[in-house]
């Protein structure tokens, strides 16, 4: 048995992949970017491979490295300059960047180019990201947007699984806002857009079911987001639909910590009665499980199956393992988030749109040993 690690960039690839976000993004020189930690979370990559490829750029004079203050597009970067007028800010906290399901690279490149109404003069936005430090969210964002609207156009922010106080500050100072993610049943005037995570959860533990797993377990990240609480209420029907006991369900939802993480991967699949299905939330929850099943000697699917949930891209159908994707591509799910913000913009009196995405499932590519 061998284990697959999906899809992960080399240094040449990620460095192209990051020269391409700066031309992108209209950076040009002398402009803050990226730290090494940010962009190994941003595209889920280890420490050594953005060190590798951020090396590159450094060599070919497109980043330099300033001592005590952090890496800056250097002159080598000479793409076609934005004048940085409007722009969107995607915010994340920093405690998802390694499990969230966003394809971040996908949403800020269509974000950078949205659709147009007919006849409309084309109107590319510079994309800012930044990722919010834990326990210190609210003050950093606080922080960011003095200068933020003193110097730009703010049309507009992207919220990605934020905290309350995040989506309560961003609506009480007017901001056109789009979260990805769920909101609680209170915060239903805040425009959002997420897959249907019930039946993500649903359709995902109705498989292994179906396939004759009497014990399964889900493996994920402990934040209390609403999104997480629709994804147990989704397995919790299937049980009921199945009529299985409530010990058919290991439910092992862990602090964002690798070593914990992996440590409870390892606890489940060596227990005496361990399960023979594991939903896994997310790819990169998955490509964690992976070794531990290799440790341990399991078959896949023979001893152990593994699903996973996931936004449609073109790289999922390169996944040998079943999964649950959303019903249209990530990059639509994009574009209709830049068309939120423009209507927001457009109509401050515009009704809140609340939009949950469909999923399906989609089937093993092949079976993997």
């Amino acid at each position: 048995m061998s284990t697959v690690f999906l899809g992960l960039p080399t240094p040449q690839s990620l460095a192209q992949r990051l020269e391409q976000d700066i031309y992108r993004r209209g950076l040009v020189p002398n402009e803050k970017y990226l730290s090494t930690r940010q962009v190994g979370q941003l595209y889920g990559v280890s420490l050594s491979v953005a060190a590798q490829a951020m090396q590159l750029l450094v060599d070919e004079e497109k980043l330099v490295r300033r001592d005590r203050s952090g890496t800056f597009v250097g002159p080598g970067a000479r793409g076609k300059e934005l004048r940085r007028v409007k722009v969107v800010y995607v915010l994340m906290p920093e405690e998802r960047a390694n499990y969230s399901l966003v394809p971040l690279d996908l949403l800020i490149d269509s974000l950078s180019h949205p659709d147009q109404e007919p006849n409309a003069a084309a109107e590319p936005y510079s994309v800012q990201f930044a990722f919010l430090p834990k326990d210190e969210e609210l003050a950093y964002l606080k922080n960011l947007m003095a200068p933020m609207r003193a110097n730009w156009d703010l049309c507009g922010v992207v919220a990605i699984s934020c905290s309350r106080e995040i989506y309560r500050f961003l609506h009480q100072e007017k901001v056109p806002l789009v979260v990805l993610g769920s909101l609680d049943h209170d915060m239903q005037e805040i425009a959002s857009i997420d897959a249907d995570h019930f039946a993500c959860g649903r359709l995902l533990a109705q498989y292994l079911f179906e396939k004759g797993h009497e014990r399964i377990a889900l493996l994920g990240i402990s934040n209390g987001r609403p999104g997480d609480h629709q994804f147990l209420d989704g397995i919790a029907e299937a049980m009921t639909e199945a009529q299985k006991p409530a010990n058919s369900l290991i439910a092992r939802l862990c602090p964002n910590d690798l070593d914990t993480l992996r440590a409870q991967a390892l606890a489940t699949l060596s227990s005496e009665h361990r399960p023979t299905g594991i939903i896994c939330r997310g790819e990169r929850m998955l490509n964690l499980v992976l070794p531990v099943v290799q440790e341990l000697g399991l078959r896949v699917p023979e001893d152990v199956e593994l699903v996973y949930e996931t936004f449609s891209t073109a790289h999922v159908g390169h996944v040998p393992y079943p999964c649950v994707e959303t019903s249209e591509p990530f990059e639509r799910i994009a574009r209709q988030i830049s068309s939120m913000l423009r209507r927001q913009r457009a109509d401050t009196e515009l009704s809140i749109e609340h939009v949950r995405v469909p999923v399906k499932v989609r089937a093993a590519t092949r079976t993997s040993k």
